[in-house]
C-alpha cells in the first residue's frame, strides 16, 4: 500500500501489476497478522471485470487453478494458505496464481465474473 493510498485501491493496482487483470472488490476476506512478523496481510474478494490473467512486470507467470489443482506445497506465505483455503470454504470457485522469483502469491478471483446482489 502506498502512502496515502485506500487498501481496496491498492488491492486492486497490485491485482492489475501482478496479473494485468482489471477487477472489482467484492469483500473484505479477512486480516492476517502472526507473531513477531511485521506484516499485516489484508485480503479482498474480488472478481475480473475484463481478459485473462498474464504475468505483469512484477510477475514471472499467472494463470487460473481449480481448487483441487492449487501447489498448497509452493506456497510462499501462510496467509497466502490460510486465505485461500478460508475463501474455497465460503466462496471458492477458483484462484488466480502469479508468481515473482521464488515466490508464489495467490489471490482468490472467481473466474467468471458475476451478479453481486
Amino acid at each position: 500500500v502506498d502512502r496515502g493510498e485506500p487498501v481496496q485501491d491498492a488491492a486492486i493496482r497490485e491485482t492489475r501489476e501482478e496479473s494485468n487483470l482489471p477487477v472489482r472488490i467484492v469483500r473484505l476476506l479477512n486480516v492476517y497478522s502472526y507473531p513477531d512478523h511485521p506484516v499485516i496481510v489484508i485480503v479482498f474478494v474480488a472478481e475480473a471485470v475484463a481478459g485473462e490473467p498474464s504475468a505483469g512486470d512484477e510477475t514471472l507467470e499467472a494463470g487460473t487453478f481449480l481448487p483441487e489443482d492449487i501447489p498448497w506445497s509452493e506456497l510462499a506465505f501462510p496467509s497466502t494458505a490460510q486465505a485461500l483455503r478460508e475463501y474455497l470454504a465460503t466462496d471458492g470457485e477458483g484462484a488466480i496464481i502469479t508468481t515473482a522469483g521464488s515466490d508464489v502469491e495467490l489471490r482468490a478471483l472467481p473466474p467468471q465474473p458475476r451478479d453481486i446482489p
